[in-house]
C-alpha cells in the first residue's frame, strides 16, 4: 500500500491526515506554536497520533546542496520502505570505505574507491586551487577585482581549441541531437591540450597596428 507523503512547513494547509509528515527542523518552533494554537487539529492528523513526525535537514538554503539532497532522500526512503532498506547499513559502509583506504577492503571496493572516486575527487580538489591561483593572478596583474578569464579572451581561445580538436581532430563524436547529450569526448587529452593551446595564444604578446 502506497504511504501518503507530506513535506510540512509552517503553514498547514490542504494536509488530509497523512500517514507520515517530514518536517524542516528550523520550523519546529512554529508549529509547536500552531499545536498550541490549534491542538484539535493535530489530534485528527494520523501521523502526529502513530507518531510518524520527522524532522529532515533543508538542502536549499543559500544555495542548493547536492550531498545534504542524497542523505535526506536516503533518510526518507529508509523510513517510508524500511524492508527495502534493512540490507544497507551506513556504518558498515563507511567501515568498508576506512578500510579500502587502508588496504584491507575487497577489490571490487578498491576499484571503485581508488580508482575512480578518489582520483576524480583529486583532481577536482588540484583543478579548483589552480583556477582559484590563476584568478588571483590575473585580478592582480589587471588591478581588477572582477577580473577573469574572459577578460582576455582566455575562455574563448580554449573553447576554440576544444572545438578544433572535436571536429579537426575527430576527439569527440556527436551521438544525439539533444543540446544536453549532443556531444561525447573520445580523446579527452586531445582536447585539453588544444584547448590549452587556444587559451594561451590569446595572451601572446601583439605588435600593434600603425595607424593609417
Amino acid at each position: 500500500m502506497d504511504r501518503k507523503l507530506t513535506f510540512l512547513y509552517p503553514v498547514l494547509n490542504d494536509i488530509i491526515a497523512p500517514d507520515v509528515i517530514f518536517m524542516d527542523p528550523n520550523n519546529k518552533s512554529f508549529v509547536k506554536e500552531d499545536m498550541d494554537a490549534n491542538p484539535d487539529y493535530y489530534k485528527q492528523l494520523k501521523a502526529f497520533g502513530d507518531n510518524n513526525v520527522y524532522t529532515c535537514i533543508g538542502y536549499n538554503w543559500y544555495h542548493t546542496n547536492v550531498e545534504i539532497a542524497l542523505a535526506d532522500t536516503y533518510y526518507v526512503a529508509s523510513i517510508l520502505y524500511p524492508e527495502q532498506f534493512k540490507d544497507i547499513d551506513p556504518k558498515e559502509k563507511a567501515k568498508e570505505i576506512f578500510k579500502t583506504f587502508i588496504g584491507q577492503g575487497e577489490a571490487r571496493s578498491q576499484t571503485v574507491v581508488m580508482g575512480v572516486r578518489v582520483p576524480r575527487v583529486t583532481t577536482a580538489i588540484l583543478v579548483g586551487a589552480v583556477l582559484a591561483i590563476t584568478g588571483v593572478v590575473m585580478q592582480s596583474v589587471l588591478k581588477n577585482p572582477l577580473a577573469s578569464a574572459s577578460t582576455l579572451g582566455v575562455s574563448n581561445g580554449a573553447s576554440f581549441g576544444a572545438t578544433i580538436a572535436i571536429i579537426v581532430f575527430s576527439a569527440g563524436v556527436q551521438n544525439s541531437t539533444s543540446a544536453a547529450n549532443a556531444i561525447s569526448v573520445t580523446n579527452p587529452f586531445l582536447v585539453s591540450t588544444c584547448a590549452f593551446i587556444g587559451g594561451i595564444s590569446h595572451t601572446l604578446p601583439r605588435k600593434p597596428k600603425r595607424a593609417a
